[in-house]
């Protein structure tokens, strides 16, 4: 049966035999002479110090390829809209900056505010996070984002708005804290014993605002 094999297998065999027999016979003169024992030491350390370097290499060129890396920065948890970032919610990796959009910030957002919602592991850019102070929020008050059923363009913020579910004033005269894309989502300032319903209902419910 074993005739029947091509003969580069029975080649083959052949040369893994030898190569069976001349490391077993190195083995038995590297275990009798310490000469030749240094020679294989020093012969292996070697080619793992050859394979590191080439490895280490290859690394730093796939690297270059990537361009300059800078710093960016993600959120540890979820921020809400109006909610100001901390340090400890805050962490750096330095990424390569073709990773990054445009947007991103090349510096530390602590002490802004998130302008929309910000999950976890999300990168800081100048689309989520909120450069301006918002000077109209009174204190004590929550911020909430809306969307509106009809968008709502002209509003600006300072604006005073009654925040109508159902046709039924849920909260009335509160403060927009900003807008967003051409009003079709607005950042409302509540009181706080109204925030968490006003947050239920402009998720679960069809919300619209009337100007004060």
């Amino acid at each position: 049966m074993l005739d029947k094999l091509p003969p580069f297998v029975h080649v083959a065999a052949r040369l893994l035999a030898r190569t069976r027999r001349l490391i077993a016979h190195e083995l038995v003169v590297i275990q009798r002479d310490s000469r030749h024992q240094t020679i294989a030491i020093s012969a292996l350390a070697g080619i793992c110090a050859l394979t590191f370097a080439l490895t280490l290499h290859g690394m730093n060129r796939a690297e270059a390829r990537l361009g300059d890396r800078v710093t960016a920065y993600f959120a540890m948890r979820d921020f809400a809209p109006g909610e100001m970032i901390d340090a400890a919610s805050v962490y750096s990796r330095h990424v390569p900056r073709v990773g990054l959009s445009p947007s991103s910030l090349i510096n530390s957002p602590i002490s802004l505010a998130a302008r929309q919602h910000i999950a976890k592991g999300d990168v800081f850019n100048s689309t989520n996070v909120n450069f301006e102070p918002l000077t109209h929020v009174p204190p004590g008050w929550r911020l909430v984002m809306v969307l509106p059923a009809v968008a709502m363009p002209n509003l600006a913020p300072g604006s005073k708005v009654d925040i109508v579910v159902n046709a039924e004033v849920i909260v009335a005269r509160v403060f927009v804290a900003e807008t967003i894309d051409d009003g079709t989502q607005v950042l409302v300032a509540v009181p706080a014993e109204h925030a968490a319903l006003v947050a239920t209902l402009a998720v679960t419910g069809e919300v619209s605002l009337i100007s004060s």
